[in-house]
């Protein structure tokens, strides 16, 4: 169980904690990238190769702390499809850049308990503020934050932080001296009166407490984030 009374200020990872991809988003996603940008390979070598990059992405942002452009992974994308960067038209990357943004709203991520906005208002009532500290990669915080006001959990949110907005990316502890910072901003606080709950034992729980902050590991697989409150 989480003893959150003994905390002032709550701090929550987003994707696999909060959130989880819609399924049919990434397979259309990757069709929308092969229709636009025409690589000559094989359509499962291409979804390989974007999975692919996508893990080394998070890998590499986690071990140096500091974000990875979308552009640039994808550019690494097309590069080692054999696609020659010095020839892409620029109204290609716009046309799948705004593809992606339609598609990420039409089949927009879900919460993984329901209960989530009841358990937001609640400890919000509970004059508990609440912020979420969030790596991205290929989806930007732009995107992020109108999805979590259609999620109904947004308006309990006293800030967001991502990756692509403050250059850093968790367990960099300049990713934590921000939340750190804008938690005191809202009230004065001590570091043992902030909890941050995440799903990664090196981003989210290291991170934490490198930075002199409680931590709470939360396995989404196993259990409901609600029912560790009650």
């Amino acid at each position: 169980m989480i003893k959150y009374q003994q905390y002032k200020h709550i701090s929550f990872d987003l994707w696999l904690t909060l959130i989880k991809s819609n399924p049919s988003f990434k397979a259309e996603r990757n069709k929308a990238f092969k229709e636009i940008f025409q690589p000559q390979a094989p359509p499962n070598l291409i979804d390989t190769c974007i999975r692919k990059y996508d893990l080394l992405a998070n890998a590499m942002s986690e071990k140096t702390g500091k974000h990875l452009n979308a552009a640039h992974i994808w550019a690494l994308i097309l590069n080692e499809l054999g696609m020659d960067l010095q020839k892409m038209d620029e109204s290609r990357w716009e046309h799948f850049n705004a593809e992606t943004e339609r598609l990420f709203f039409k089949y927009p991520p879900v919460l993984i308990d329901i209960q989530t906005p009841e358990l937001f208002k609640q400890l919000t009532e509970e004059g508990i503020s609440l912020n979420i500290l969030s790596n991205t990669a290929f989806i930007p915080g732009k995107l992020l934050r109108p999805l979590l006001v259609y999620l109904n959990i947004g308006q309990y949110l006293h800030f967001q932080l991502y990756s692509d907005e403050t250059g850093y990316s968790k367990p960099s502890s300049e990713m934590f001296k921000l939340l750190i910072q804008q938690a005191g901003s809202i009230r004065s606080l001590q570091r043992n009166e902030i909890l941050h709950i995440g799903d990664n034992p090196y981003a989210d729980k290291w991170g934490a407490e490198n930075a002199g902050i409680s931590a709470y590991l939360f396995d989404s697989k196993s259990e409901l984030l609600s029912s560790r409150f009650t």
